[in-house]
């Protein structure tokens, strides 16, 4: 049971709070296109709001978070633009190979051995089509959610 709370909480750390990162990066960097004057209350605000994007009125926030983009190295670091996005993109593909996985068995094994012989030698479709997922496609990234709801699952069976 605790196992599964620890893959519950990391995947929905990548899925909800490293999503509001690259939502509050994108604004960010149309604001400095528009040469929009960018002081810590105005960075405050867009980090903000894209943490309202993903958490809405669910959460209460103390006024010290409204800072924690301060805390984040990697946006001082050049050529670290959305630094957080693979991690989202990453969670939700394993949770599509697993789900895939356990749809063709041993037939999987195969396409998977080359996937991980691919390496970062192809583009990120090239590599999903390997295995048969289409990256470009909704159901891929409904497959990988449905990762998540099998786990959410299992726990609440577990708890009975």
């Amino acid at each position: 049971m605790t196992i599964l709370a620890e893959i519950l909480d990391d995947a929905g750390q990548a899925a909800f709070q490293v999503s509001a990162r690259v939502w509050f990066e994108q604004d960010l960097y149309k604001a400095i296109e528009r040469g929009e004057n960018l002081d810590g209350r105005t960075i405050s605000n867009y980090w903000c709001a894209g943490r309202d994007k993903i958490y809405g009125d669910s959460v209460e926030w103390f006024e010290e978070m409204n800072w924690e983009w301060t805390m984040k190295l990697h946006y001082y670091i050049p050529n670290f633009r959305f630094y957080n996005y693979p991690y989202v993109y990453a969670q939700l593909f394993v949770y599509a190979l697993y789900q895939t996985y356990k749809k063709d068995g041993k037939y999987f094994v195969p396409k998977f051995k080359k996937l991980l012989a691919a390496g970062g030698s192809l583009s990120p479709e090239e590599l999903g089509m390997i295995v048969g997922l289409d990256i470009t496609k909704k159901d891929f990234w409904e497959l990988g959610i449905k990762q998540y709801e099998d786990f959410v699952n299992q726990l609440e069976n577990l708890m009975k």
